[in-house]
């Protein structure tokens, strides 16, 4: 690859690396380039953990596809992602990260990510790639690849050509928003972003909290939800270890059930909705001994009650008078009102208001959002006149 005269890339024949010897090669060039644009393909529909088929690399002049199915280890790349001098530039970039993160416990510092600054930069709400290099570039990109199978080997013509696009626009894209975000003063805003997908912490989650997102869950009682956190513990456990996906292991529906039924003989477990039969063979014992252990929780210690999502509507003069400070705050900015606030994080506000006191903003809305609009929204509850929803 080459620039063109509009500043667009010409397209050639990509470089495989599917030796040792040509990584090391390749990495030890690439840490001398101010910027890489990096993608992955990979499979995870069957795994816990996401089975990486590809990397891609492109260094300005040649796309690299990277071959980890063919290689015995990629120490080399993964210092090439630690390296500080090195910009690396990904598109939507969170499931990426996993991918670095599950094989090399290694993120890319420092990272820009296009689809995380177009919003900022004034091209709408999380644009998908495709779409991006469209607005931005005019360049019509297909989409046949995108539920390809990027295990098999050999890769097809097609697969190619898709992996290489996938890499080659984003130096070009990476140019043009950051000069748009140096224009208008919003370079710290989207690093601070970056910052947060580049907190490790994301990839430990652990059914300690998942629970908390599930679906109903609301509906439990305190004793309920302590007996759906041990099961969601134990299912991530279960997942992990068998590297399969959390439903192989139960459906979120069965273990939502067995919390409101909270069966503690196996008999009882297999009159439950869903429960397969064989899951009560082969794990009957361990989900009744859990059940019991959560029944033997003291009141104290039992996890305090979601909120009720249905709540806010008994506030919704509230809430709309909050959207609209949003709304009016983006329209100033020329950005979409979900980069400011989205209806959850407002809703998050509301309850932090009630929970803890409205002195203080949630962390959510610190760094640049305080100054920009969280303030503004919290001023508004303080003289609010109506009820804080309860949580």
């Amino acid at each position: 690859m080459r620039p063109c005269e509009e500043g667009l890339p010409h397209f050639r024949s990509p470089t495989f690396i599917t030796h040792n010897e040509a990584l090391a090669k390749a990495c030890a060039q690439w840490t001398s380039c101010e910027a890489l644009a990096l993608d992955t393909e990979f499979a995870r529909a069957r795994t816990y953990y996401p089975r990486v088929g590809l990397i891609q690399v492109f260094d300005g002049e040649t796309v690299y596809l990277i071959d980890p199915l063919a290689l015995s280890r990629l120490d080399p790349f993964f210092d090439v992602l630690r390296e500080r001098s090195v910009l690396k530039i990904l598109h939507a970039s969170s499931e990426d990260l996993e991918v670095f993160y599950h094989l090399g416990r290694t993120l890319p510092r420092p990272l820009f990510d296009t689809q995380l600054a177009a919003p900022f930069a004034g091209y709408g709400y999380a644009p998908g790639y495709q779409r991006l290099v469209s607005q931005m570039l005019s360049v019509k990109l297909p989409k046949a690849e995108t539920r390809s199978s990027w295990l098999q080997r050999p890769l097809t013509p097609s697969q190619v050509m898709y992996a290489a696009q996938d890499v080659i626009y984003l130096l070009p894209l990476y140019q043009m928003l950051q000069q748009r975000l140096a224009e208008n003063g919003r370079e710290c805003w989207v690093y601070q972003e970056v910052e947060k997908l580049l907190d490790a912490r994301r990839f430990h989650r652990t059914g300690h909290s998942s629970y908390r997102r599930m679906p109903q869950a609301w509906q439990l009682d305190p004793r309920g939800l302590e007996v759906l956190r041990r099961l969601c513990v134990w299912r991530d456990e279960q997942a992990r270890t068998r590297d399969l996906p959390r439903g192989f292991i139960l459906q979120d529906a069965v273990l939502l059930e067995i919390a409101r039924k909270r069966p503690i003989t196996s008999l009882a477990l297999k009159s439950i909705h869903g429960v397969p039969v064989a899951a009560v063979s082969r794990l009957g014992d361990t989900l009744v001994s859990l059940i019991q252990g959560a029944l033997s929780v003291s009141e104290n210690e039992l996890p305090v009650p979601l909120p009720n999502p249905t709540a806010a509507r008994a506030h919704a003069a509230l809430m709309s008078k909050l959207k609209l400070i949003v709304s009016k705050k983006a329209a100033e900015l020329d950005m979409p009102p979900q980069v400011l606030a989205h209806s959850r994080l407002i809703e998050s506000l509301v309850r932090h208001a009630k929970t803890e006191g409205s002195d203080e903003l949630p962390r959510e809305f610190q760094g640049w959002r305080k100054d920009v609009v969280g303030d503004a929204l919290l001023a508004t509850l303080r003289h609010s006149s109506e009820a804080v929803p309860t949580a």
